[in-house]
This record gives structure tokens, sequence and C-alpha cells, in this order.
């Protein structure tokens, strides 16, 4: 699938996946940001079926995405259409097409336990109830697509994640607040760009959680980073989200389960320190 369509390839996940791929021939559609190779017609689906059979496109990705819960809360018509009506649109344009599609979801979501791929999850707020929605318009339409549930840190490009905004703090020593009840289990974004590769090659379908193995609190990163960058992590200071009146409402355990991805690429365990 050397011939790739991306959407929202300026932001964090996409950057770095144009970084990490430049084998590949990626054309990138919906960007803010300067980024290689950037399609420019009007986004309409004639436009991008000629398109696609022009330059023999066999894979779409869907980046692209609203994930600043505030934002989705105050923009819920910007959010609908860029969370929902756009992944649902590249699911039915990638069927008609005979493409392979793969969109990228969320683990924002609710569950007594670990949260597996076919857990009856809750959600609290508009973002998580999009993101729900858009899984089940994607495969509703297209059963052969791959959605990939994750929370991703370690940037390769000039976009940050949590991660690079964790260590700029750690290394000038400036306290940083994190939550010591906000529970995750996030891998680093190349692991995650490798098992998209993996499950591509495999010719997966359905959703995957790409998680590591253990549920971990925003405190405990900080103090993982701190070891990581070899940095004292005196200046992470606990906090808790529940105090936290001026946020929309927020999953405090949004832990993935994933069995399923390593039993079906094979792989024993997924450590966040190694793989970090």
């Amino acid at each position: 699938m050397k011939n790739q369509l991306i959407f929202g390839g300026s932001g964090l996940l996409g950057s770095n996946y144009n970084i990490l791929n430049k084998d590949l021939n990626i054309y990138n559609f919906f960007f803010k940001r300067k980024v290689p190779n950037p399609l420019k017609i009007k986004f309409n689906i004639l436009n991008l079926k000629k398109f696609i059979k022009k330059k023999k496109i066999k894979l779409i990705i869907n980046f692209a995405a609203i994930t600043n819960i505030e934002d989705c809360e105050t923009k819920k018509n910007l959010a609908f259409k860029t969370n929902v009506i756009l992944p649902e649109k590249l699911s039915i344009l990638s069927k008609d097409l005979k493409i392979k599609f793969l969109h990228i979801s969320t683990d924002h979501y609710i569950a007594k336990k670990k949260i597996k791929e076919k857990t009856k999850v809750k959600t609290c707020n508009y973002y998580s109830k999009n993101k729900l929605l858009a899984e089940k318009k994607i495969l509703y339409h297209n059963k052969n697509a791959i959605i990939l549930r994750t929370n991703f840190l370690k940037s390769h490009s000039a976009q940050k994640s949590f991660f690079e905004k964790i260590e700029k703090s750690l290394k000038s020593n400036k306290k940083i607040y994190l939550f010591n009840d906000v529970y995750f289990n996030p891998v680093s974004i190349r692991f995650l760009i490798n098992v998209i590769k993996n499950l591509l090659n495999k010719d997966a379908r359905g959703i995957y959680n790409v998680s590591s193995d253990k549920c971990i609190t925003k405190y405990d990163l900080g103090i993982m980073i701190a070891k990581k960058i070899n940095c004292s992590n005196k200046s992470i200071i606990k906090s808790s989200v529940s105090s936290r009146r001026d946020l929309v409402a927020r999953p405090k355990k949004m832990c993935l389960d994933n069995t399923k991805l390593k039993k079906f690429l094979k792989i024993k365990k997924i450590d966040l320190f190694e793989n970090l």
C-alpha cells in the first residue's frame, strides 16, 4: 500500500506518520500547517474519487479530529462534522472504491473493567459521544475498515505530545500538576505507527485496542518520564481531576485491554517504559 491518502496529516499523529514513512507516496488532505504532498482540491466525493483513481491510492487513513474536549462542547457543529461525518464519508468512499480504510478513535470511554473491543462502553462528554458514534457508522458502512482505539506519546515532529510537555517542565524545574486519579495505558507514537503497518500487512479489520500492558495515572507517567530522562521528579505535583470544576467531565479510567492486538500480531508484552 505504497500510495496513501491521509486526512489530518498536519496533526500530531499525522505529522509523525509522514516523518516516519518517507518511503511511501503519501498525499495529505485537511491540513492547517505545512505538510508534504498537500492535496489542493476542493473537498467533495467526486474530486476525491478522481484523484484516488488517478494516483492509484490503496489506503485512506483518517487522523483528522477535534480532540480538545472543551472545544467539542462549545463548537458542537464543527466537532460533529469532523469527528463523525468526515470518517463516515471516508468509510463509504473506501468501500465503494474497494480500498482499505483506517481510522484513529480514542480511549476516552467509561467501563467498569479494562475496555475490550466488544465492551459496551459509556460516554460522558460530546467528544467521546461523537467518537463512539463514528466507530459504529464506519463499521456499519464498511466491515473491512480498521479502527484503532489508542492514546499516544513521544513526538518526532515539531508538534509536542503530553510527553514533551512534561519533559520540558522537568528540565526547566518548573512545577507541573498531574492527575493522580486519571488512569490510562498509552504507547509511543513510533510503536503505534509500526502497529498500523503490521495490521495493514496482515489485512486486519474491525476494532483494535493499541495500548501498553500496565494502566498508570498521569502522575505516574510524569515520574516515569523523569526516570527515563534522568531528571528529578520534585517539580511534579499531584493533582485531582475531581477538583477541576472548570473542566468538562472526563472518564477517570481509560484503560484498554490489548489482548486481541497482542494475539493477532504475536506480541508478548507492550511495556510503556521500554516503549518510550
